[in-house]
């Protein structure tokens, strides 16, 4: 698996690889690392998300709630 990520990467982009003096294995690992972390940081988006929606959701029940039992001054 890690030659299957050092092939593509040496592929797409050879000078990189080449420049840094890394290794394909090493770099393919830190390729699967980063794909991890960003999978972890798109839950995490998506939990704020919904957090942000049940917010907004709270403040429309309370101000219509408010509104409702407001006195209607003429």
């Amino acid at each position: 698996m890690d030659n299957y990520f050092g092939r593509i990467l040496a592929r797409l982009a050879p000078r990189s690889t080449k420049v840094r003096g890394v290794d394909n294995a090493d770099l393919s690992r830190r390729l699967v690392v980063c794909e991890a972390e960003v999978l972890e940081l798109r839950r995490e988006v998506d939990e704020l998300r919904m957090d942000s929606l049940r917010i907004a959701e709270l403040y429309d029940l309370v101000f219509e709630r408010l509104k409702s039992e407001a006195p209607v001054s003429s």
